[in-house]
């Protein structure tokens, strides 16, 4: 099964190799041809001249013609079944020519679409004067999280109804129905972005000094400064290893994550991004997609957190997101022009910004909650047919983790010319951790190992990526793993 799913990415991959199957069907119906005397077939010609005379070749030689007729019967017939053969085979391949020509015509037309609606994108968007970060993100706080539209919205799985174990659950829901179209509501009302604390200090002006100027000194007034105390932190630890069984070839898995202080109206607020990427392995090229998606990404919402622009978190990560694809999906027409593999990369981002996390996925690379209170939570939604079964309470954990489709993805980046992110809001409480992980961390360890993990990591986060990394190896590493830990140390102390 496997080798025959090879042979047609290789036939639907490479030109060359369509065009010695198309020069092998030529010469095997000229080979037919010669060999059986021409075509129509000397066999069929000599089967219609005998068939009339075999009641006179009976009375004739008795059952001594039994031998010749069948003989001859099957040698027609093999000749029809093998030019039966190349008449569909030649069909098959018109066919294919006929429908890789429509989708070429389609490719340029989805891309020319997304180039346009970029552009439109870029020449609507409205820069203000720098603005306040902290007070943009207070405007976003009242709304509720976006609910994702996943691709079970179009194609739903059958299921029973049945309410998802508390380890399956998402942060956003109580009790998750079987249904994609959900209204998906938060369990409070987000946190207002915590204002730095100000201290008051004295300073004293003290002017040029004088001879005999001492007595003086006492009438120096004093003013009153604000002081503007370092703002809430993220503590973050990482982990990136090739696992045991792909430890011979390149990583196809990629992280990133950058972290600043940025200055606002009303003081200082840390932001971060954080990005993990995995590669699909297809013709060695998982590398160069996870990293060309990363690269995509951070080129547009790094420079927009520096910038004095105005903008809505989650339509940043969207934009970036969008321009990933298209950097993919470009680069898989010129290799499809080449006749070489396609590409393609699962992408899980979070844009933190003070106490509020946004959070974005295409594929099947995950983003957690760890809170005490609640413990682990799965944020992102899989978007596998193995995902929507066991989100529906159609299959457990370990069915899960056996199926024989559990690799299969029904979206991720380079597929088409457009793609729909998943984008989730929630506030961050003291002391909540947030984990990004390839499935090369998930599928190999349990749900509650994991949640045990962080649990022992509260109080030191700093060296939880690598565990996570080690029991996944413990299980036996059978993918790329990537991991991404964030730890939030506000000022609540909720949690």
């Amino acid at each position: 099964m496997a080798m025959l799913e090879a042979i047609k990415n290789a036939y639907a991959d490479r030109h060359a190799l369509r065009r010695l199957s198309y020069i092998g069907l030529l010469l095997g119906a000229v080979l037919l041809a010669w060999l059986a005397g021409g075509f129509p077939p000397q066999a069929w010609l000599f089967l219609v001249q005998t068939l009339p005379q075999v009641a006179l070749l009976w009375r004739q030689h008795g059952s001594a013609i039994l031998l010749p007729i069948f003989g001859l019967v099957a040698l027609s017939l093999t000749l029809l079944l093998l030019w039966l053969g190349l008449t569909v085979a030649a069909l098959k391949a018109v066919q294919y020519e006929w429908l890789h020509f429509r989708h070429h015509e389609r490719f340029r037309q989805e891309l020319t679409e997304a180039e346009q609606m970029a552009q439109q994108m870029l020449a609507e968007e409205q820069v203000f004067p720098i603005a306040n970060m902290a007070e943009f993100a207070d405007s976003q706080t009242g709304t509720h999280p976006v609910t994702p539209r996943t691709v079970a919205d179009e194609q739903p799985v059958p299921a029973p109804q049945a309410t998802r174990s508390a380890h399956h659950t998402s942060f956003f829901a109580q009790q998750h129905t079987p249904l994609a179209r959900q209204e998906m509501v938060a369990l409070q009302e987000p946190e207002p972005p915590t204002r730095p604390t100000i201290t008051r200090g004295s300073l004293r002006l003290v002017p040029r000094p004088e001879e005999d100027s001492e007595d003086n000194w006492d009438d120096i007034p004093e003013i009153e400064t604000p002081v503007y105390k370092e703002p809430s932190g993220l503590e973050v630890s990482v982990g990136l290893h090739t696992g045991f069984q792909r430890k011979d070839t390149p990583n196809g898995d990629a992280l990133f994550e950058i972290r600043g202080t940025h200055s606002t109206r009303s003081g200082l607020q840390h932001v971060g991004l954080f990005v993990i990427a995995d590669g699909m392995h297809n013709n060695g090229r998982d590398q160069e997609a996870s990293h060309l998606a990363i690269e995509t990404i951070s080129s547009i919402v790094v420079p927009t957190l520096l910038s004095s622009t105005r903008v809505a978190f989650t339509d940043l990560l969207k934009e970036g997101i969008s321009a990933a694809n298209i950097a993919l999906y470009r680069q898989n027409k010129t290799l499809q022009e080449r006749g070489e593999g396609k590409m393609g990369t699962t992408i899980t981002a979070s844009l933190i910004v003070g106490p509020m996390a946004y959070i974005a996925n295409v594929g099947n690379s995950r983003a957690y909650l760890y809170r005490t209170s609640a413990g682990l939570q799965q944020i992102t939604r899989d978007h596998t047919p193995v995902g929507y079964l066991q989100e529906q309470g159609c299959l457990n954990e370990d069915e899960a983790r056996q199926h024989p489709h559990r690799k299969m993805l029904e979206r991720y980046l380079g597929r088409q010319a457009t793609i729909e992110a998943d984008i989730f809001t929630l506030p961050l409480h003291n002391h909540d951790m947030l984990l990004l992980c390839s499935d090369g961390l998930w599928a190999m360890t349990r749900h509650g190992e994991i949640a045990q993990l962080l649990n022992n990591a509260q109080a030191d986060s700093t060296q939880v990526g690598p565990l996570l990394v080690q029991n996944a190896l413990n299980h036996g590493g059978a993918d790329n793993i990537s991991v991404i830990v964030i730890q939030y140390h506000g000022d609540s102390e909720e949690g």
